[in-house]
């Protein structure tokens, strides 16, 4: 049984609509029938699941013609066919030039019927034929993406004509760009193996008169030089006339798989001598031969710190041992001849190439009928991999309790940064204020100058404790790294004390990151003041700026190098070192090597913080009387055409709006308004969330925007906001936070709030996010519940 069909009808009179769909039923078309008579009923009903649209042209407060454009918008494979009584030749030529399917007037209506069945067919066939496009697409990608991944290209070569087809994966195996040449034979046969051609042609010919397949293996020779093998594999076509006159076949890159042979048929001698369970490297010990008793049964070049066959063997192996761990070996000797005969032990032994390996050596001890050791037999393992990763556990293990200290020492930094910054929030207002009432240049613009300045130290400071703590949430933009690296040194050579000289290597050229300029001006800033006090007797402080390109993973000492594009920064002095026993503890706060009053403890875990926020890592090199090398990776986002300016605009004004401040801290709530009335706008201040929703309440519509504080006593900031926008939901609204992190901006998101703004909040981050609130909400209709 067929669904029936689903029609959405634009039209104003119920009749004309319920005449339609009789008409409909009478011809055979179970139909289901929607009516809409707005543009707002008409796009709602266009997310539904209808199969045609019916449409009047003319509507009190609508029209067919705009209708078309919103369907051809959205829907723009559902019929449309125009059904009205003052459908011009003209409007509907053009109708249907914009795309509707049919036209019917309605004292024709006897046409609905055939006009119905075929917009349906027709769109029918449409999808069917998409379908069937959208398959043959999907197949031939399908096809070139499996010619890509298995290296296999496909061809086809028409003998009486003498044309030769390519696939793009074909090119690319022979060594061309799709598309680089022409395809032809000539062309194929001149990077063939010189010593391959004749081969190649004489499998042509034969394939031709055996009219069977035929598979080949054979060489190329590309435009490097380089050698590529290739296997084609492929059958003849004949035509209708039973003559062979087309060849069709595939060429797969089959380089890896014959290197790989090689070198498996290389290694498998070498393989033949070990142990196929354990691939390990069997040996012998000969005990009661004296000093030179050692008899090694496997190549003694295999690994290093095994026995040797020549005279003097135990010495010879002696040697290649690391000189504190040959006592182990006398040790597991020891214990085998008084234990249950089972030798093992670990050490270190030196290899020519591979340096020093980690070695574990497991057998057991033979004894002579008197109880006297005469032999040892085992196989030695090479553990340096397993030894490293071991030595990696405990690594990061130890960064893993490292990073859950910074991050219980950053949850208090940020609950300390709230309070702090309500203080300098009313410290820095009213500065401001003071200093626009007071002449300038005066005794008093000057005292109230340097409160000002004293206030911003404080915010440095408590962006610093929230950088080190990662508990801040920063605008992101693209920063021109190698502009704010040369704007800090010029910073840094300005202050330099005597002695010390400074080399730069900046070649980063217009790479950038995604962050905050301020963020690479404290890192390179606090790097290089400690260089600086690293040099009490002069030296040389190096900074180097690249962009690099990662290919693999790894593990720095703070983070992970993942692979990708980097800004490299490096930072290296020639002073006294850090002591090994101080280098693991470096990035923790309040760690540092000055004496009491000249250092903090935070410069190097600020940068820790920048550097993980930035999502790059550290690695340290030091060591003691030879100086300290700090190098950091920053992921790179791309080039920055023009770096980054800010330009100071005028403060945008408002023009008698009615504000809601609310602020539990008197000073702050007081402050606020008396910058909104200088701003041109109607502020009323309330220290209780209570008392502030009660007012709210009495008069919601009074009201164009709400700032609250988020932390209060009773009814928190989101609390209250929450409230205000279940009674008006068009109110423009703003947070203010002395601690605003991630988790904070997204409960703000989820209730609607408009802005975010971090305390301090300065006269200009009212007046600029507070435009931008009701800027936003300026075409909202204000209808309070």
């Amino acid at each position: 049984m067929h669904s029936p069909l689903r029609i959405l009808h634009l039209e104003d009179d119920k009749n004309d609509a319920e005449i339609v769909k009789a008409l409909l039923e009478e011809g055979g078309i179970v139909c289901d029938v929607v009516r809409v008579e707005s543009r707002d009923e008409f796009v709602a009903a266009l997310d539904q699941d209808f199969d045609l649209v019916l449409a009047d042209l003319t509507l009190p407060s609508f029209d067919g013609l705009a209708a078309l454009q919103i369907t051809l918008e959205r829907r723009p494979e559902l019929p449309f066919i125009f059904v009205s009584g003052t459908l011009g030749e003209e409007v509907a030529i053009d109708a249907l030039k914009i795309g509707a399917t049919d036209y019917i007037l309605k004292e024709r209506l006897s046409r609905i019927v055939s006009s119905v069945h075929r917009a349906t067919r027709e769109c029918s066939e449409r999808a069917e034929r998409r379908e069937a496009e959208e398959r043959l697409r999907r197949s031939e990608e399908f096809l070139a993406e499996g010619q890509r991944i298995s290296h296999t290209g496909s061809w086809g070569w028409t003998l009486s004509t003498g044309k030769l087809v390519w696939s793009e994966e074909q090119y690319r195996v022979l060594g061309f760009e799709p598309g680089q040449v022409d395809p032809a034979m000539d062309v194929f046969m001149s990077i063939v193996h010189p010593d391959d051609r004749r081969s190649v042609w004489q499998s042509f010919e034969e394939t031709r008169r055996s009219r069977q397949p035929y598979v080949m293996d054979y060489r190329i020779v590309l435009a490097n030089g380089s050698i590529r093998h290739l296997r084609g594999v492929g059958r003849p076509v004949e035509n209708p006339a039973g003559v062979v006159d087309e060849f069709i076949g595939t060429t797969t890159d089959v380089s890896d798989r014959v290197q790989a042979d090689a070198a498996l048929l290389a290694r498998q001698q070498m393989l033949d001598l070990a142990q196929k369970a354990a691939q390990a490297v069997p040996f012998e010990w000969r005990l009661d031969a004296g000093e030179d008793g050692s008899i090694g049964l496997a190549d003694a070049g295999s690994l290093p710190g095994q026995p040797s066959t020549a005279a003097g063997a135990r010495e010879s192996w002696r040697s290649q041992v690391h000189p504190e761990d040959w006592p182990i070996l006398e040790q597991a000797i020891a214990r085998a001849a008084s234990d249950s005969g089972d030798f093992s032990a670990e050490y270190r032994a030196a290899h020519p190439e591979q340096g020093v390996r980690w070695l574990q050596a497991r057998g057991h001890m033979f004894l002579d009928d008197g109880g006297t050791p005469v032999r040892i037999v085992g196989f030695l393992l090479d553990a340096t991999e397993r030894r490293y990763a071991e030595d990696e556990l405990r690594r990061l293990e130890a960064r893993l309790r490292r990073a859950r200290h910074l991050e219980a020492i950053g949850g208090l930094a940020g609950g300390i940064a709230h309070d702090f910054n309500n203080i300098l929030g009313a410290i820095l207002g009213y500065g401001e204020i003071a200093m626009r009432d007071v002449v300038a240049g005066s005794r008093l613009h000057h005292a109230i100058e340097n409160i000002v300045v004293a206030g911003e130290r404080g915010r440095a400071l408590v962006n610093r404790i929230l950088a080190f703590s990662r508990s801040g949430v920063s605008e992101r933009v693209a920063v021109h790294v190698e502009s704010v690296v040369r704007e800090t040194l010029d910073l840094i050579i300005a202050q330099l004390p005597g002695g010390i000289a400074v080399e730069t290597a900046l070649r980063a050229g217009l790479s950038g990151i995604q962050g905050d300029p301020t963020q690479v001006h404290q890192v390179l800033m606090n790097l290089a003041t400690n260089a600086i006090y690293a040099m009490p007797a002069g030296g040389t402080l190096r900074v180097s700026l690249s962009a690099i390109h990662v290919d693999a993973p790894r593990i720095a000492m703070i983070g992970v190098v993942e692979a990708g594009d980097y800004v490299s920064l490096k930072v290296a002095d020639t002073g006294v070192g850090i002591a090994p026993e101080l280098v693991e503890r470096i990035f923790d706060p309040f760690v540092t090597t000055k004496e009491v009053g000249v250092g903090t403890g935070l410069g190097l875990s600020l940068v820790h913080g920048i550097v993980m926020d930035l999502g790059g890592a550290i690695d340290v090199e030091t060591a003691v009387g030879k100086g300290s090398t700090f190098v950091i990776h920053l992921p790179r986002t791309g080039d920055v055409i023009d770096p980054f300016r800010k330009e100071e605009l005028d403060l945008p004004r408002g023009n008698g709006e009615h504000i809601l401040v609310v602020d539990d801290e008197e000073a702050l709530a007081r402050l606020a308004e008396q910058n909104l009335l200088d701003l041109g706008y109607l502020p009323e201040a309330y220290t209780s969330s209570e008392a502030a929703l009660k007012a709210f309440a009495a008069e919601p519509g009074r009201y164009h925007a709400v700032v609250s504080d988020e932390r209060m006593p009773g009814l928190a900031g989101l609390a209250l906001l929450r409230r205000m926008r279940d009674i008006h939901p068009a109110i423009a609204t703003l947070l203010v936070s002395g601690y605003v992190n991630a988790d904070v901006i997204e409960r703000a998101r989820l209730v609607g709030v408009d802005q975010v703004v971090k305390k301090p909040m300065s006269a200009r981050d009212l007046a600029v996010t507070l435009a931008r609130a009701l800027r936003d909400h300026a075409g909202t209709p204000v209808s309070p519940r």
